[in-house]
């Protein structure tokens, strides 16, 4: 399943039978059989006296764009976007809202917030579920009311309804790392599946014997932005002057050589003194879609067999995703674009060690515009993106230049450095690009 489908497949619930009260002492027993508070306002699921369904409340009204209703409790959302079926929240997101109970509190025990992340990893055979791996990376658990104890004060009590109020400033960080919190997501792989799921709960529990438990829950999404860092400290680009962060964003055009990060491949070709270097602007962190410049250069004897190795090579922009479940690692990979390479250049005579050097100038780009994101979960999850270089000549000349592919891993982000300090609100909210909502 891809990535658009993120949204219905975290849309519902899955089923799970009512909840009662432990037994309850003999004081409590008595005060069971007393009869229900009644409303003059219909449930959402009961039908008036004239014959006519409630309709339930939509999720696109102006006035609580996120409503859920499980019997006589609802559970309002306010969110920065209704451009999704899910509530939806960037990086560092306040969930606020209200919850709202029909009747009193007269039997009511406690009621209890519960904001929940899970990461599940699981191995398939032949489609179903071999192996489970779970791990929590938020939790927040809140009691909102206790018959002992008045915790939060309602913002609205009637002898009709009580409501609560609901605010909760998602962390950046997962809660059993210093890991960043990772986005929603659920990806099915041939003989494995990953999700990372966060949904938000409101329980009642009830005192007597008879008397069930109720709440409400939903889905939501957690889709952060991510920009690349600020330039190095002190330079005339910085626009945080001395003492900002150190890394450079990606430039468009080469970047000085003294920002180019070399990574040297001799020996890699098998083939004796052929030195081939990847050259790419640091630090490796681009946003997707942008061209990336990059410079291959080949250093040998011969200007030709030089030559030949950068006319066969392939460069591209790849999305590799990894599913750990205990010892066992499933991979999926996925092209997200291809460079277009030009002529080799050099210099007509050789250098002082009588080599001759041919550089390739290029640029790539790739991946959904303002979604693509590296992140992972230690031992579980990652999804990170390769700059991958590949060298596959012909049949004829096999013997050669043997066939050669390198990956460097770099990181892709949805918005650009000046994006995230420019305060004009574009880093704020969720990152819709990623579920393809733009």
């Amino acid at each position: 399943m891809a990535s658009d489908d993120l949204e219905s497949l975290y849309i519902t619930i899955p089923f799970q039978p009512p909840e009662y009260s432990p037994v309850s002492p003999l004081s409590d027993v008595a005060s069971s059989f007393d009869s229900p508070d009644y409303s003059r306002r219909p449930h959402a699921n009961e039908i008036s006296l004239d014959g006519t369904p409630i309709p339930p409340t939509s999720p696109s009204s102006p006035t609580t764009p996120y409503t859920y209703c499980h019997k006589s409790l609802s559970l309002n959302l306010l969110c920065p976007t209704r451009t999704t079926q899910s509530p939806a929240f960037g990086r560092n997101g306040l969930i606020q809202g209200f919850f709202q109970m029909e009747g009193s509190l007269k039997h009511v025990d406690r009621i209890e917030l519960d904001i929940k992340g899970v990461v599940t990893a699981t191995a398939l055979d032949s489609g179903s579920p071999a192996s489970i791996s779970s791990r929590t990376v938020l939790s927040h658990l809140q009691t909102m009311y206790s018959a002992q104890t008045q915790l939060i004060s309602p913002v609205s009590t009637s002898p009709r309804h009580v409501r609560y109020p609901i605010s909760f400033r998602l962390p950046t960080t997962a809660e059993d790392s210093g890991d960043d919190l990772p986005p929603s997501f659920y990806r099915r792989l041939p003989k494995a599946e990953a999700s990372v799921r966060y949904t938000i709960r409101v329980s009642v529990f009830k005192r007597g014997l008879l008397r069930r438990n109720e709440r409400v829950e939903t889905v939501f999404l957690y889709l952060p932005k991510t920009s690349p860092p600020l330039p190095v400290s002190g330079s005339d680009s910085d626009p945080t002057g001395p003492g900002g962060p150190s890394r450079s964003p990606l430039s468009r055009n080469p970047a000085p050589p003294n920002e180019w990060k070399v990574i040297s491949l001799l020996g890699r070709l098998k083939v004796p003194d052929l030195e081939v270097q990847l050259r790419l602007p640091e630090p490796l962190v681009y946003q997707a879609r942008t061209s990336i410049p990059f410079m291959l250069v080949a250093s040998y004897s011969s200007p030709i067999l030089a030559d030949l190795v950068l006319s066969h090579s392939r460069v591209t922009l790849v999305k590799h995703i990894t599913v750990q479940i205990n010892d066992k690692i499933f991979e999926a990979q996925e092209t997200l674009g291809e460079a277009t390479l030009g002529k080799p250049t050099s210099s007509l005579s050789p250098a002082a060690d009588g080599t001759f050097s041919r550089t390739l100038h290029g640029c790539v780009a790739g991946g959904r515009e303002q979604g693509e994101l590296s992140w992972r979960v230690p031992e579980m999850v990652a999804v990170k993106h390769l700059f991958r270089l590949e060298v596959k000549p012909d049949n004829s000349l096999t013997d050669a230049i043997p066939s050669f592919v390198w990956d460097e891993v770099i990181e892709l982000t949805t918005h650009a450095t000046e994006d995230a300090y420019n305060f004009d609100g574009t880093m704020d909210g969720p990152a819709l690009g990623v579920i393809g909502r733009l």
